[in-house]
């Protein structure tokens, strides 16, 4: 933030710190070598951590695409930062147990009902509010690499290489548009298992015009696992036996 006689109530700075630590490993190995056929095995392990030391703010709050990404000194930073769920309230009994409420804008309270996603009440003051949200989500992955493998006979060579990523988390912004339920816009098929009826047991809320007890607020229902094993390419080669004057090989 600038003093006020600036005319300029803030300004951009790259006035922050950050740690990174981490370690890569790198084994490659013949597995075979015969005469005529051999085979190479290799491996690229890379695991990483980041850590924000400094900041202007201890804390920075960014909204993208509907999801609240928390920056904050001494902690990982962009992860998300949501609501906890736990099911469904799949009863009026069961609603009327957990006796959760959400305050509105204009003040008033009102009490979650059968059909409601039934939120972590993280401060146990049975209110839901901003003051429940927490970490639900990482993108940072605990480990990356790849594999690669070469098997050569004679002159016939087969390659390939996989690169995967593990313990990363995603936020899935398509499911969380076409699985909220609160207006007119077409849905996937996950809406046609809402919760419909008392004591109806899903995993899926009900579908209520406008959502006024928001359940389709951002939370770990659109957080999903992000790691992957991708095969990036495979090569099927043949050297041709081929030297004439400036040709020394073809392929």
């Amino acid at each position: 933030p600038n003093a006020s006689y600036t005319g300029i109530s803030n300004a951009i700075s790259n006035d922050g710190s950050l740690r990174n630590r981490g370690i890569d490993l790198m084994v490659n190995t013949r597995a075979i070598d015969a005469k005529d056929f051999s085979w190479d095995l290799g491996l690229n392990l890379s695991h990483y951590s980041s850590t924000l030391l400094s900041m202007t703010d201890d804390e920075s709050m960014m909204t993208i695409a509907g999801a609240t990404v928390r920056t904050k000194v001494g902690e990982s930073p962009a992860q998300f930062w949501g609501f906890q769920t736990d099911g469904i309230l799949n009863s009026a009994q069961e609603a009327q147990e957990a006796g959760l409420k959400m305050q509105r804008p204009d003040g008033t309270v009102i009490p979650f009902v059968a059909g409601d996603v039934k939120f972590v009440d993280r401060n146990n003051d049975k209110i839901i509010n901003d003051d429940d949200r927490t970490v639900v989500g990482d993108a940072t992955p605990l480990f990356t690499g790849a594999l690669n493998t070469t098997l050569r006979w004679k002159n016939i060579t087969l390659s390939g290489i996989c690169s995967f990523s593990y313990g990363n988390e995603v936020y899935n912004a398509v499911r969380a548009s076409l699985e909220s339920m609160q207006g007119t816009d077409n849905q996937t098929i996950l809406a046609s298992n809402r919760w419909k009826y008392d004591g109806h047991q899903t995993s899926v809320p009900a579908a209520v015009w406008g959502d006024p007890h928001g359940n389709s607020r951002f939370s770990d229902r659109w957080i999903e696992d992000g790691s992957y094993l991708r095969l990036k390419s495979v090569t099927l080669s043949y050297d041709i036996p081929l030297k004439s004057g400036f040709i020394t090989g073809a392929q």
